[in-house]
């Protein structure tokens, strides 16, 4: 894209901790950021790229948040992607969303790409579990299965997850607050099968 585009000048591409990043005190016109957000079970271990931190791994997303603008220049914007859990409803990391809104003045549209909803009877943990042992050898793909499915069903309490794409910036002219976008069609979550 940045080829193609006629930006090599001027848009670079690193890699880097995100801590580090942070730590530079650069702030750039626009942001983007696919962190790890799977919520896991802290004591599992797993791929860096999966395993957001947090009970519902979702605390990357409040550190950009709540650092904005030590990150995102006047005007820039901070495009974040994260699968949230949550109600049908909505994703509960809506509620953080509308007290960083506040507290910061931010603008900011969640928008909706896909929802999966847990449905009844589906072993939709086995795999996840299953994926899990080989990085937990210790452990069993069951015991990693339960682990899994006792955070999501019993902590967490989710129906859903909701594979979004937040759109954060300093509200200025826009209106403060969270605005909810759902642009989906509901998939069950354990099949691929689209719905009718």
């Amino acid at each position: 894209n940045r080829v193609l585009n006629r930006k090599t000048e001027t848009v670079e591409i690193r890699g880097e901790r995100y801590e580090d990043t942070l730590a530079q005190g650069k702030r750039y016109k626009a942001v983007t950021f696919n962190p790890p957000f799977v919520a896991l079970p802290q004591e599992l271990q797993a791929p860096i790229y999966a395993k957001g931190p947090g009970l519902d791994g979702q605390d990357y997303c409040r550190m950009l948040i709540s650092r904005l603008d030590e990150v995102v220049a006047p005007g820039g914007t901070a495009y974040i992607v994260s699968d949230l859990p949550g109600s049908t409803k909505e994703p509960f990391f809506v509620a953080d969303l509308q007290r960083y809104a506040a507290a910061q003045k931010l603008s900011i549209e969640v928008f909706i790409d896909s929802r999966s909803d847990y449905v009844e009877g589906t072993k939709i943990f086995a795999p996840l579990g299953a994926y899990l042992q080989r990085e937990n050898p210790s452990l069993t793909k069951e015991e990693c299965t339960a682990r899994i499915e006792t955070q999501h069903r019993k902590t967490l309490g989710p129906d859903c997850t909701h594979l979004s794409v937040m759109v954060v910036r300093a509200a200025g002219e826009l209106p403060s607050g969270v605005r909810v976008f759902n642009r989906y069609r509901t998939l069950p979550l354990g099949g691929l099968e689209s719905p009718p």
